[in-house]
């Protein structure tokens, strides 16, 4: 449920970015596919552990005879800190932008 919003936070961002709505959504679903792809390249060694693609399945331990939480939580953190992030850019792009004219 969490990794999706880093998907979000990014379209919202590129939409504050963008005049084209299009655009927004592109860019999004494109940096996405690319965080998925990356994440197979096995060359890439711990540096997947940063990427929110990786843990986008972690919750599939919740359905396992022994729950683990580890994998959870670090999907958790790291999604929600790529989100903070790009929301807090989005807002100060927002924030910044001449919506009158």
């Amino acid at each position: 449920m969490v990794s999706p919003l880093v998907t979000a936070a990014l379209a919202f961002y590129l939409s504050t970015r963008t005049d084209a709505p299009l655009g927004a959504v592109g860019g999004a679903v494109f940096l996405t596919i690319i965080g998925s792809v990356l994440d197979e390249v096995t060359a890439l060694g711990d540096w997947r552990h940063f990427l929110p693609a990786h843990w986008q399945y972690a919750w599939l331990d919740a359905v396992r005879p022994q729950l683990e939480w580890s994998d959870m939580i670090q999907g958790t953190s790291i999604s929600v800190t790529y989100a903070l992030v790009l929301f807090a850019l989005a807002f100060r792009g927002f924030a910044r932008k001449d919506v009158i004219s």
